[in-house]
């Protein structure tokens, strides 16, 4: 055949085949400079979601000994049995705080610092309170926060032996060798093998196939992007659904509650009738002249409260001390005794007979020649309660002190006095009744004496809702578990939709359809091959070793139709190699038919 110039369109294979792929026209050899590579949007964008999706699960599951923040462990023993088993796999990560009922893994040191896992039941003041499911008994040591791996992200029944079996060195010799074979690529050399063979058999008489136009590239790789990412989403929710399915509803947590025990004093009486006193009583803030009125009534009222139900019993006493400031002598006398009381609240009153005090004091001085003008009295109602607030037990005892200064002629409330429940390291928990940011003022310091209160908290074990943490945020169990299983039938349903659509679009197609999307940009379309005639020519069992070749030699690929036969052929200056599709009619048996 002639084109309109009179030249042959059966072409110099010489000369075709010198073409450098990526070389600057007009250049030589040794000066080619690479031409820019077209990049596809679609394939920039799957990379980065690739990378993507590399670096968050590098982020999550990269083990710490290699420079990430998950610990696997291998669970062996039957500390925590049932919840773990011996060979079961548990994932460990760093936490930022630790409550009730965490599963935490923690260098022990009694053991050699050892790595323990085990679950929190308490607390002891930074430090974490451990114990086994199974065991009997607390662990002896207490880890801190530096000793504390992480606490327990999710667990695999059986895996751990499984990962501990490879550690045997001739298993790893095995997996070690799996992994050379395919490092040295022979697994895909086997099935370009196999494959080779499949075309070699594959002569004979064909059935016509359709003719239909080819399918652009950009769909086949958007639907291929859409694929992809349907797989990762669907693959993504499905591991959540299978770990959130695993997790319990709901865990047992130790939850605060807080709770007020209030106390309250005032004292009353009668008295001489006159200037002092001129309704012949007086009451709570009123000083006592011992010329007027000997006695007085002190009133003492307890209430312990909570926003939860309080259930609560004991018993509550009143006694009076007096004391010698200068000699440090003191007796202590009786007003109340010890009385059983139930409920939330109690109301007592105790005598107080400040004359048989006073007398009391004047006979020691009297005894040991000394007087002691500056005397100290102090009621204490003491409270011993038991009982349950919001189902939790609880056992407390308090001894707030009502003070006095006595002498000869006056009982008078001490108003200088701080605060004093009786129990020890009450006064931080008591320093908010002593007024606001300021310094207390007197009428703060008397209505704390007189008023006071103690702040108390207990842990509550309840159920709450499970949560699963993941790149800081929190979502219950529940919640995971109906979003994953709405994403898995979503990226589901997209990847088995965009699969359909490929094989859609793909359906009836030949191989040189294939190869003219995929390998394009390699191929030069020719009239003839004339040396295809030539029986010294190599036949090449696939197209990919083809490009293969035209890549190690910088080649361009010849591509020949004819009678919808498609042959490639390569020249690398001094072998001939072709590469034939297998056409859908009886073709000549040799290859020099083919010209």
């Amino acid at each position: 055949m002639a084109n309109k110039s009179g030249k042959s369109l059966t072409t110099d294979v010489a000369a075709l085949t010198t073409v450098r792929v990526g070389r600057e026209p007009g250049r030589g050899e040794e000066e080619g400079v690479a031409v820019a590579v077209k990049l596809r949007p679609l394939s920039v964008a799957a990379w980065l979601l690739a990378l993507l999706a590399f670096g968050v699960a590098w982020s999550q599951l990269a083990p710490a000994a290699l420079l990430g923040s998950t610990t696997y462990l291998s669970a062996y023993g039957n500390s925590m049995l049932p919840y773990l088993r011996g060979g079961d796999l548990v994932v460990v990560r760093p936490a930022p705080e630790f409550r009730v009922g965490d599963v935490v893994a923690y260098h022990n040191p009694l053991l050699e610092n050892e790595l323990v896992l085990h679950r929190v039941v308490g607390f002891d003041g930074t430090r974490l309170v451990m114990k086994g499911d199974h065991n009997t008994w607390l662990d002896e040591y207490r880890p801190s926060s530096r000793d504390v791996v992480g606490k327990e992200w999710f667990h695999v029944e059986g895996i751990g032996s499984v990962i501990g079996r490879l550690r045997d060195p001739s298993n790893g010799a095995l997996l070690f060798g799996v992994a050379g074979l395919f490092a040295i690529g022979a697994p895909g050399s086997l099935t370009n093998w196999v494959l080779g063979q499949r075309q070699r058999r594959r002569m004979g008489p064909m059935r016509r196939r359709k003719s239909r136009r080819p399918v652009t590239p950009g769909l086949l790789s958007a639907l291929a992007v859409a694929l992809a990412v349907s797989v990762v989403g669907a693959i993504g929710f499905g591991a959540a659904y299978a770990y959130a399915s695993r997790q319990p509803a709901g865990v047992t947590r130790g939850v605060g509650v807080a709770y007020t025990q209030a106390a309250s004093y005032g004292w009353s009486g009668t008295a001489q009738a006159g200037a002092v006193y001129p309704s012949g009583r007086f009451g709570t803030g009123d000083p006592l002249f011992l010329k007027l009125a000997r006695k007085m009534q002190v009133h003492f009222t307890y209430a312990i409260t909570s926003a939860e139900p309080v259930a609560a019993a004991g018993t509550t006493s009143m006694t009076a001390k007096v004391l010698s400031t200068q000699t440090g002598w003191s007796r202590t006398v009786e007003l109340l005794p010890a009385t059983p009381f139930s409920g939330s609240k109690v109301d007592i009153t105790g005598t107080l007979d400040v004359g048989k005090l006073l007398a009391m004091a004047q006979a020691y001085e009297r005894a040991v020649g000394l007087r002691a003008d500056n005397l100290e009295v102090t009621v204490v109602a003491h409270v011993k309660v038991n009982g349950r607030i919001g189902g939790v037990a609880i056992d407390s005892e308090v001894a707030p002190v009502l003070p006095f200064e006595l002498d000869s002629t006056v009982l008078m409330f001490d108003k200088t006095a701080q605060p004093d429940l009786g129990v020890p390291g009450q006064a931080a928990s008591l320093s908010s009744t002593l007024g606001g940011s300021g310094p207390p003022t007197e009428q703060d310091r008397v209505r704390a004496v007189l008023s006071p209160q103690l702040a108390g908290t207990v842990i509550k074990q309840v159920l709450v809702p499970n949560q699963v943490s993941a790149f800081g945020l929190s979502v219950g169990v529940a919640g995971v578990v109906t979003w994953s299983r709405l994403g898995l039938l979503l990226f589901g349903g997209a990847a088995l939709f965009s699969l359909l659509l490929v094989l859609w679009t793909l359906r009836g197609r030949d191989e040189a359809a294939w190869i003219e999307e995929r390998y394009g940009s390699h191929l030069v379309p020719v009239g003839a091959i004339a040396a295809l005639r030539d029986e010294g020519a190599i036949e090449v069992t696939s197209m990919a070793s083809l490009v293969r070749l035209a890549e190690r030699h910088d080649r361009m690929i010849l591509h020949e139709e004819k009678a919808h036969d498609h042959v490639y052929a390569l020249h690398d200056g001094e072998l001939f190699y072709f590469y034939r599709t297998r056409s859908p009619v009886p073709q000549a048996s040799k290859v020099s038919g083919v010209g």
